[in-house]
Order: structure tokens, then sequence, then C-alpha cells
């Protein structure tokens, strides 16, 4: 016991003050080692979210019990690489991320200063679209929706008028009634001008 005592003595505080930081340093590194080896390897699973889709799908990911890690300003959510694929199919069900309906923001983030009038239609249609796929999707029994519209303009001088058309695919929880559907025509064409509900398409995502 005495020469352990003499030995620490000869050493002296500094070198002893040193060598527990050596110490500790070296249990922090094998700790943190081992914290890596044993937590899942994260990817992202998307980047460039939106606020709206990143807190949605935050919130799907804590329902799940899946680990996650935000990167950048909350655009960028990163999870386990071998769950990717599962959780983009899970989220896809749900209609999450909605990023590619775009709605009448799209004249928000596009100056309409030179702009053509045929590029100007091309985002008209497209903000009727986004729109009506997320009032369609907001419904209970519809999980996403996709809509498609034709609105023919009238040529000039020309006394005949094409009627416009709608097609909308949608992903279903279930099955739809018929009222459901009808529904969901009579909803379409009253947001545009001369389209009737017989000609309003609905299938769901099985083709039905």
């Amino acid at each position: 016991m005495n020469g352990f005592l003499q030995f620490f003595n000869r050493l002296g505080l500094a070198r002893l003050a040193a060598m527990a930081v050596v110490a500790v340093l070296t249990l922090g590194f094998f700790a943190f080692l081992i914290m890596r080896a044993s937590s899942p390897s994260l990817s992202p699973l998307y980047t460039g979210l939106s606020l709206e889709d990143s807190s949605a799908i935050v919130s799907e990911l804590q329902t799940q019990n899946v680990p996650y890690e935000l990167r950048g300003e909350g655009d960028t959510i990163l999870v386990p690489r071998d769950q990717i694929t599962q959780l983009r199919m899970t989220l896809a069900e749900n209609g999450l991320p909605t990023r590619g309906q775009v709605g009448y923001e799209i004249f928000d983030q596009q100056s309409t200063l030179g702009a053509t009038s045929f590029v100007q239609n091309i985002n008209n249609v497209r903000a009727l679209e986004g729109e009506l796929a997320r009032t369609i999707s907001s419904l209970t029994r519809i999980k996403s929706a996709r809509v498609h519209l034709v609105l023919p303009e009238r040529a000039l001088f020309s006394r005949e008028q094409k009627d416009p058309t709608a097609s909308i695919v949608l992903s279903v929880r279930g099955e739809l009634s018929a009222g459901e559907i009808r529904a969901i025509q009579h909803l379409t064409a009253a947001a545009i001008e001369g389209l009737t509900p017989s000609r309003v398409s609905v299938v769901d995502d099985t083709g039905r």
C-alpha cells in the first residue's frame, strides 16, 4: 500500500490529472464508437420540403415510432436507411408529401411580368388542379387525389365551343359509394365554368 502511495506521490498532481483526462477521453471515445455502431444509419427520406409537409411527415414518423433527424431549416428529414422505401410508400398512401400539388401559390412563386398568355393559362390550369386535389384529399375516405383538367380555348371568330372535361384519380380508404362519387363529380364541376358532372371521370388507384 505504501508503495502505491509513494508511486503516486512521485508522479505528482499534474501527471495524475493528465492521466485522468486521458482515461476519460479514451472511455468517451469508446462509448461514442459503441453508440455509433448500435444506432441506425440515417439517410435522407425527403429534402426540400415545405414546412407544412415537414410537420405532417414528422407527426407521422412519431406515430410510427420511427427515429428521425431534421437537417437544414427543417426541410430535410433523415430516417434509418433500411426503412426509407417502406416509409415512402406509407407516406404516399397518406398523400404525403403534397409538394406535387401546386395550388394558387404558384402565382406568388412566379413573376407574371413578361409571361405569355400560354404560360399564364398553363399556370391557371395547374393551380385549379392542385386546389381541387387538395380539397378532394381532405375528404374522410380519400387518401390522396390527382386531378387532370382539359379546358379548351375558344378559337377566335369560332362559334363552336368544346366542353371542358376532368379526370380524377383517387387513392381511397375502402370503397366509395355511388353517392360519394357523385359528390366529388359535382364538387369538381362547380369549380370549373362550363364543366358538367357527367364530364368528370373518377377512378381509384385500382382502376375501378
